[in-house]
Order: C-alpha cells, then sequence, then structure tokens
C-alpha cells in the first residue's frame, strides 16, 4: 500500500539560505526582526521536509505536530548551528 504525497511543496524553488528579508526599514531591526522571521521561515521548511521523509518511510502521513516535535528533538540543535554560521559569511 503507497501514500500519495503532495510533491508541489518540494517542488517550488526556495531561496537562498542567506537572503536577509527585509520587514522595516530601520538597519537595527534588520538583525533582529527579519532574521528570525526568515529563521522560522527556513525551520518551517524544514519541518515539512521531515514530516515528507517520514511520511515515506513509515508508509504513511505522520502528521504536522510529530514531525515538528520530532524534528526538534532530533534535528533542530545542528540545523540551527549551520543555518547561523550561514548567515554570519
Amino acid at each position: 500500500m503507497g501514500v500519495i504525497v503532495n510533491l508541489r511543496w518540494y517542488l517550488i524553488p526556495r531561496p537562498k539560505r542567506n537572503l536577509v528579508t527585509t520587514m522595516t526599514d530601520s538597519p537595527s531591526d534588520k538583525k533582529g526582526k527579519a532574521s528570525l522571521y526568515q529563521e522560522f521561515l527556513f525551520q518551517l521548511d524544514e519541518i515539512h521536509r521531515h514530516k515528507w521523509i517520514e511520511s515515506e518511510k513509515r508508509g504513511y502521513d505522520v502528521g504536522l505536530e510529530f514531525a515538528l516535535v520530532d524534528w526538534i528533538r532530533n534535528h533542530r540543535d545542528e540545523w540551527r548551528k549551520k543555518w547561523l554560521e550561514e548567515q554570519n559569511q
């Protein structure tokens, strides 16, 4: 029995990881709020990718809540270190 997965999410071109999204015109806010929001968007993308991978492994949809908790427990710290390194380059 196979799992039907909507692959459109994974086929959408993604922005480069060092892209800084400008939320305000204030230079002091660009590093603060914009980076925080940008990090959130990239984490969300990784969580959806993790959900897809785990669903494929198990043969059924694991659900967003499971994927979120599993990703935070097992992958977030390492992902965040790499993401911050990329942002500081």
